[in-house]
């Protein structure tokens, strides 16, 4: 709906910036506007962990950072 009110006032527009199908049907968090180097985009994709979740609570009771770092292991 954005996308059609931009293209009918005549701002371009883009739906989905190219390069965002990493080709394994997961995307990335964002990318950038503008060419970043060797005209490729930068993407960047980030995990947060809820830490109060049932499977992390023991863990983050016993030591600060434990749902991250086991994030970061799977």
């Amino acid at each position: 709906m954005v996308y059609r009110a931009l293209a009918a006032v005549g701002i371009v527009a883009i739906l989905e910036p190219r390069g965002m199908d990493r080709g394994d049907g997961r995307r990335p968090d964002g990318i950038t506007v503008f060419l970043f180097r060797r005209g490729k985009m930068l993407k960047w994709d980030a995990t947060c962990v809820n830490t109060f979740c049932t499977i992390h609570i023991n863990d983050c009771a016993l030591a600060a950072g434990a749902a991250a770092r086991a994030a970061e292991h799977r």
